[in-house]
């Protein structure tokens, strides 16, 4: 793959919130819906969270939730190795999370709580259910941080929020935006060893 290409270390926090966007038919679909529902022009089709530096869990149609190795996506770089092309929208991290072990830990736990379950093909269509077993993958990024006790979206059921819900909702409750550290460390050279 990219063996070395990108030095997840430098940039990738446990925790952060990464928005993506892709360029095919689906996902203009997605953002005609997500515009509609939420009354304001989408740009952010998919959401995942930074598992460790180079990986992600991720909700996908074909896996569920997942752990995702970073080499896998291409944002906004030509890499012929990625099977997933999609362009950057937004990086977000929690304040205090990453100056916390306890809080890291914690979050750690909840990904690995998740890991394993089905893609919820109903969107947010789906009612609210207990046990629930499946996410997409916004509804993931918001059970994983309500496992933990944190509201991204409060009012709203984890079903409900969209990639563009997130987009607005995180810096609003002074999430702090990285997407320029992305930026840079995805085009980094790393040194050679």
């Amino acid at each position: 793959m990219l063996a070395g290409r990108a030095p997840w270390t430098r940039f990738q926090e446990p925790g952060d919130v990464v928005l993506t966007a892709g360029q095919g038919l689906l996902d203009l679909g997605n953002r005609i819906v997500q515009t509609l529902y939420e009354r304001t022009a989408a740009r952010a089709t998919h959401a995942m969270l930074v598992a460790a530096p180079g990986l992600y869990l991720d909700a996908t149609p074909r896996l569920g939730v997942t752990l995702i190795p970073a080499e896998a996506y291409a944002f906004d770089q030509p890499w012929p190795e990625a099977p997933l092309r999609r362009r950057l929208v937004a990086v977000y991290r929690h304040p205090q999370l990453s100056a916390c072990r306890v809080g890291r830990a914690e979050l750690q736990r909840a990904m690995l709580g998740f890991h394993g379950q089905g893609y919820n093909f109903r969107f947010f269509l789906k009612p609210e259910q207990v046990p629930d077993r499946t996410a997409f993958c916004c509804e993931l990024v918001v059970k994983v941080f309500r496992r933990m006790g944190l509201e991204l979206v409060p009012g709203r059921r984890s079903a409900a929020v969209l990639p563009e819900t997130l987009r607005r909702a995180l810096p609003a409750s002074g999430w702090r935006e990285v997407s320029e550290l992305y930026r840079r460390g995805m085009v980094a050279p790393v040194p050679a060893r």
